[in-house]
């Protein structure tokens, strides 16, 4: 399978990216017959979401100190987060990476996620207590 930016490896002799995806853009969304409360679930996650991203939005204008438009000036630009039907990239994106502990299945080698750098304006990782992300300090340092 082959994603918009880079490519992801699903074959079954791959050594990368061991893991599940359910994505949704805009109104286009069909949701796993096997799990009812899974759409719905991720749809509040989403409106709860609002929010906190248009208040981002507004922390990134105002200290770039954009001109006329101000706090508003992201948020004015991003109006599919308030109408589905606006044509947007805007993608929410769900994962899920199984374990691999104990798995004799699991080639040597295997990259969970490789390293990269997300695209667009903002990303908002909601992680449970297990967690499991790891940021390069060094990439950043560096710059």
């Amino acid at each position: 399978m082959i994603s918009f930016g880079f490519l992801i490896r699903l074959l079954a002799d791959s050594a990368f990216e061991i893991r599940e995806s359910y994505d949704f853009c805009g109104t286009e969304r069909i949701y796993p017959e096997a799990s009812t409360g899974f759409g719905p679930a991720l749809e509040a996650l989403e409106n709860e979401s609002k929010p906190l991203i248009k208040n981002l939005l507004r922390v990134l204008a105002i200290s770039l100190d954009i001109g006329e438009e101000g706090q508003e000036f992201f948020v004015n630009r991003c109006k599919h987060l308030d109408n589905l039907s606006i044509k947007s990239f805007t993608t929410f994106r769900s994962l899920y990476y199984p374990p691999t502990w104990n798995n004799d299945k699991v080639k040597p080698g295997t990259v969970r996620c490789a390293d990269h750098s997300d695209y667009g304006i903002l990303t908002l990782l909601f992680q449970d207590e297990i967690g499991g992300l790891e940021v390069n300090l060094n990439f950043l340092i560096r710059r």
